[in-house]
């Protein structure tokens, strides 16, 4: 779960090779359809609309993406990793006793 989280607060809005087209002002680009069975489909929008999705990932001023630090940091994420189990068990051995 931890390497799953750490790659996914740090990657970009849109990787280059998922664009598939822009023509007349419009993008066209590959997205798995999760309601459908994860079907890639292509979806074009117009470029002012797919701007404004894409600048809805990008990060305010003086904020970090959270992959750089606390237990989401790599080179601190196997120690982290032991100590979150042992907290699992710690808890779990808590909430049986009650």
């Amino acid at each position: 779960m931890l390497r799953y989280l750490g790659a996914y607060t740090y990657r970009v809005a849109i990787s280059n090779g998922r664009l598939v087209a822009l023509a007349h002002g419009n993008v066209a680009f590959r997205w798995r359809d999760s309601a459908h069975g994860n079907k890639k489909r292509i979806l074009t929008l117009a470029v002012e609309e797919f701007l404004r999705r894409f600048l809805l990932h990008l990060l305010p001023r003086g904020f970090v993406r959270i992959r750089n630090f606390g237990f989401l940091a790599n080179r601190r994420r196997a120690a982290n990793k032991r100590g979150i189990r042992r907290l699992r068990v710690i808890v779990y051995l808590l909430w049986k006793s009650c």
